[in-house]
């Protein structure tokens, strides 16, 4: 899907977020965001938003001499996940459907985006998280997913953000490990998750971790590493995390791809024709 009007609002707030963050100096926040301004006044509607972002955020990471304004709030949130992680395993355990209960709460943990949610507390995560528990998916079930996971060679799994990951364990736990391949951004973006955040979140442990070479709050395959554009040739099926791959994603043809996510703007809302903070899993149109 394609840059929206209403796409313009959500990526000053994300930039005034960002720039702010990137320094304390009022003179120099001030200068980016005419930057800012001088570069979204140019905007090619064509373009995907999470492309728009990614120039958006390298303005402020030059002007504000600032590599990763995220970093102390990725590491907050995926500590924070990880001291909740015991509890949500317990909950799908003991879930009629531990593998639709899995799926339910790596939707729900996409709340953590601060692409879109500027002001996210570890406290409305975890909120979310419990409100959410017995929220349907919305456009397929976790019985379709179960039969393609199960059919499928070689599964790529694209992850969104920090703290976010962590919760995926629950569902790559429940995934067949030697399938999968799980990829991260190639570099900080957002609070999109990086190696680094992998690691941190034990993913490294579970299964086959690489990036995507590039960094972009989702995934446009071309501009990605010819490893990564190899994985992805080569995957039969991709689960893509997060509303930013699905905003990259979406129209792609003759991929399976399921999209799962929280959707969180009413861009994407009038595109599904689904409700804001619905949960979502998705299975492309092939």
């Amino acid at each position: 899907m394609r840059f929206y009007l209403d796409c313009i609002p959500c990526i000053m707030r994300y930039a005034v977020s960002t720039v702010r963050l990137a320094t304390d100096n009022p003179e120099k926040q001030g200068n980016t965001i005419r930057q800012v301004l001088q570069e979204l006044a140019k905007i090619d509607y064509e373009n995907y938003a999470p492309a728009v972002m990614r120039t958006i955020e390298k303005i402020i990471k030059q002007e504000c001499h600032c590599a990763d304004p995220y970093k102390d709030m990725k590491k907050q949130f995926n500590q924070g996940m990880l001291e909740l992680y015991p509890y949500l395993e317990k909950a799908v355990q003991e879930s009629p459907n531990p593998f639709e209960q899995a799926i339910r709460y790596a939707a729900s943990a996409n709340i953590i985006d601060f692409g879109i949610i500027n002001n996210l507390t570890l406290e409305l995560a975890k909120k979310t998280l419990a409100e959410n528990a017995r929220m349907p998916l919305r456009f397929n079930t976790a019985e379709e997913l179960a039969e393609d996971v199960q059919k499928a060679q070689k599964i790529l799994y694209l992850a969104d953000n920090s703290g976010e990951i962590v919760v995926d364990k629950l569902l790559l736990s429940r995934l067949p490990r030697e399938k999968i391949t799980f990829a991260v951004k190639g570099s900080p973006i957002c609070n999109d998750a990086t190696m680094e955040d992998a690691e941190m979140a034990g993913i490294t442990k579970l299964v086959r971790v690489i990036d995507t070479g590039y960094a972009l709050p989702g995934t446009i395959p071309e501009f990605c590493s010819p490893e990564f554009q190899q994985e992805f040739a080569e995957a039969d099926l991709v689960i893509a995390k997060g509303q930013g791959n699905f905003e990259t994603l979406s129209e792609l043809k003759n991929k399976k791809i399921y999209f799962i996510f929280k959707a969180k703007c009413n861009v994407v809302t009038s595109y599904l024709n689904c409700d804001l903070n619905d949960i979502i899993l998705k299975k492309s149109s092939v």
